[in-house]
């Protein structure tokens, strides 16, 4: 129901908003705000002359004025509207709208009273819409503005002007009414239509976040973690390690004879590879392990709970086998083959540099014996403090 009516609305706001700021969201916002005023507030005046014409019991020069004020605003709003379609100014829009509502305003309380009109009550609603769709300094010059008005009236009433009246005493009560009720509810729409839009603006700023963070921490073609993420998560495991006296593996492999499939059948024959290792390898890693692609065809993959060398070899060899099944790519079918060595800290090494080092020495050694199968380092090699 709510969507229903969110989609109606931007059915009514939409046509208003010049088409290039509907490629920018947090500009489509801004302009959505102002044609909303704009339109809510023709709404609003609408309203206002049916309920005047037929309801409110104010005398004919109460109606007068209020038609007056009705349909010099109403001429505002269509200008500020168009200047907004045709023209994309919006803060050239907006002040011609926050001045024809300044002019109607005073133009009504010239008529009811000068500086004690219940009509200036409305007057604050002026510097709230331009400080929350321009900016402070728009807030401040309307606020200067509406305050010089003001003192130019009080200065008048002082040296003896007296403005014209036309409320009668039992309509002050009603007149006061209509100023706050116009005022509260104005700023009430600013209120709430910011609050949800920042909201939506928020939210879409986190996933915007994630997104980058994403792509700052992982390989763009794979989809797996980055060398710069992979070394971060080695690090926190040693930090865990640390704690609790733990012992987690480091596993180093490269697919062997890449280089010669990717010169035989191009570039995108070895992406495609790369790209359905990586999927094979997310099929069997665990929620704590960590995989990653280190460059070209070089993989690695944190295991952090994993200390025993006898359950990390049945580990890697069964992960080798799912490797090694073949590929089906562009109608060519691949065989793929791996080499693979491993380190365990703090056995191999105490930091992320001598863990990767040592597995990749380990996964060289394989790959030079022309084996498919894992090493590790031996237990008596120097481990450095």
């Amino acid at each position: 129901m709510i969507k229903d009516f969110q989609k109606l609305l931007l059915h009514v706001i939409d046509p208003w908003i010049p088409p290039r700021a509907k490629a920018s969201g947090t500009g489509l916002f801004v302009y959505r705000f102002l044609a909303s005023i704009l339109l809510g507030t023709f709404l609003y005046l609408s309203a206002l002359l049916l309920v005047n014409q037929y309801l409110l019991p104010i005398t004919a020069n109460g109606k007068r004025l209020i038609t007056e004020f009705s349909l010099g605003m109403a001429v505002g709003i269509c200008c500020a509207l168009l200047m907004l379609r045709f023209s994309a100014k919006r803060h050239f829009a907006l002040h011609a709208f926050i001045a024809t509502l300044t002019g109607g305003l005073l133009h009504v309380s010239m008529q009811t009273g000068g500086i004690g009109s219940p009509i200036n009550i409305c007057s604050v609603i002026i510097p709230a819409l331009a400080t929350l769709s321009i900016g402070a300094s728009a807030g401040v010059f309307w606020s200067i503005a509406i305050g010089l008005i003001g003192s130019l009236m009080f200065a008048a009433e002082s040296q003896g002007h007296m403005f014209n009246n036309i409320i009668i005493a039992e309509n002050l009560g009603l007149a006061l009414f209509g100023s706050l009720l116009t005022t509260h509810s104005f700023i009430i729409f600013i209120v709430v239509y910011y609050d949800l839009n920042g909201r939506k603006l928020r939210s879409q700023l986190l996933r915007e976040q994630d997104k980058y963070f994403h792509q700052a921490h992982h390989d763009s073609l794979t989809g797996l973690a980055n060398r710069r993420h992979f070394i971060d998560a080695i690090d926190a495991a040693i930090a865990k390690a640390k704690r609790q006296g733990s012992r987690f593996c480091v596993l180093y492999f490269d697919l062997n004879h890449f280089k010669q499939a990717n010169d035989s059948h191009g570039h995108h024959f070895g992406d495609e590879i790369l790209s359905q290792i990586a999927k094979r390898l997310r099929t069997v890693i665990r929620d704590d392990d960590v995989a990653a692609r280190l460059g070209g065809d070089e993989f690695a993959i944190l295991l952090p709970t994993l200390g025993s060398t006898d359950i990390i070899e049945q580990r890697i060899d069964m992960l080798l086998k799912l490797l090694s099944q073949t590929l089906h790519i562009d109608g060519i079918d691949y065989q793929p083959s791996a080499s693979a060595g491993y380190a365990i800290y703090p056995d191999h090494g105490k930091d992320y540099e001598t863990l990767l080092r040592i597995a990749d020495q380990n996964m060289y050694h394989v790959k030079r014996l022309g084996q498919q199968t894992v090493r590790a380092a031996p237990l008596d090699s120097p481990v450095p403090d």
